[in-house]
C-alpha cells in the first residue's frame, strides 16, 4: 500500500496507517511557517546574540525547537469520506472525522495573515447531543482546505443520489 499512497500524504506520514483501501485522499493542510512567529523571532534574536555570546546559542535552540514542533506533530488531511486529524506530542489525540459529524466550518483572517496567506480554521462537529470546535491556527492556504472540506461533502452528497 505505501508504494500507492499520493506524494502529498508525505506531509502527514502518521496518517497512513487510518486510509482504507478505498480512500482518496483531497487536500492534505500545511501549516503557515509564521506560527508561532513570537518564538521564532525570540530564538533567531538568540541566534544573533550568539556572535558575541555563545552561550545564547542553547535558548536559540530550544527555541527554534520549540517554534518547529508543532510544525512536525500536527498533521491534519481529508479524504473523500473523513477528516483526520492528528494532534499534539506529549498527549497525543488521533481522530478520524465523518463527513456528516462535520457542521460547519469558518476561516478568520486578520490583515497579516490574508497578506501571507495563512488563517485560522474553526471546525464545529457534532457529538451525540451537543457540537465541540476544533481551532487550527496558521493553516497556509486556508480556502484550499475549505474547498476541500466542501467537495468531501459534496462527493458524499452525490454517492448518496447515486444509491437512491
Amino acid at each position: 500500500m505505501a508504494d500507492t499512497l499520493p506524494a502529498d500524504l508525505a506531509r502527514a506520514p502518521q496518517l497512513r496507517r487510518l486510509l482504507t483501501p478505498d480512500e482518496r485522499l483531497l487536500y492534505t493542510v500545511r501549516f503557515h511557517v509564521l506560527r508561532g512567529w513570537g518564538v521564532l523571532l525570540a530564538g533567531l534574536a538568540c541566534v544573533m546574540a550568539s556572535n558575541w555570546f555563545l552561550p545564547a546559542l542553547a535558548p536559540a535552540v530550544a527555541l527554534l525547537g520549540l517554534w518547529y514542533l508543532p510544525h512536525i506533530t500536527n498533521e491534519v488531511a481529508v479524504t473523500d469520506d473523513r477528516l483526520l486529524l492528528r494532534v499534539g506530542w506529549l498527549k497525543m489525540v488521533l481522530e478520524a472525522v465523518d463527513d456528516e459529524k462535520l457542521v460547519r466550518w469558518e476561516l478568520s483572517q486578520g490583515v497579516i495573515s490574508s497578506l501571507v496567506n495563512a488563517g485560522s480554521v474553526t471546525l464545529r462537529i457534532r457529538e451525540a447531543a451537543s457540537t465541540r470546535e476544533i481551532v487550527l491556527p496558521w493553516v497556509a492556504e486556508p480556502v484550499t482546505f475549505l474547498e476541500a472540506l466542501q467537495a468531501m461533502q459534496d462527493e458524499k452528497y452525490r454517492d448518496n443520489q447515486a444509491a437512491v
